[in-house]
């Protein structure tokens, strides 16, 4: 594959995790707005049940919206020029660390 058209399917991949990301973020907000308050303030059950799935949701989110914004950052790399150098030690990211972590900023030597 070229290199234009590698990165075009990289970008087009980065895109859509980007677009996924925010998705689950959106569903995991409502699914919590619609949540709240339905815990028996009586059940003690009912309480820490509630109050578990509150944190549990706030770090997928915070998850989601890591990616969402490591994806949209790898692709400025690439309108930059920079997408697959190592931030650290500017040398090349293998691809295969790239396949697998297409928005990572770091190779694997760095990244330990």
């Amino acid at each position: 594959m070229r290199t234009s058209s590698r990165l075009t399917a990289i970008r087009e991949r980065l895109l859509a995790l980007a677009n996924q990301a925010g998705e689950v973020r959106t569903e995991l907000a409502t699914e919590a707005k619609g949540d709240a308050g339905h815990a028996d303030p009586y059940r003690l059950a009912d309480v820490h049940r509630q109050a578990t799935e509150e944190v549990v949701t706030s770090q997928l989110m915070g998850l989601e919206s890591g990616v969402e914004r490591e994806a949209l950052a790898a692709i400025e790399r690439i309108d930059r020029g920079t997408y697959g150098i190592c931030e650290r030690c500017g040398q090349r990211i293998p691809k295969g660390r790239l396949e697998v972590i297409p928005y990572t900023r770091t190779c694997v030597k760095c990244a330990g």
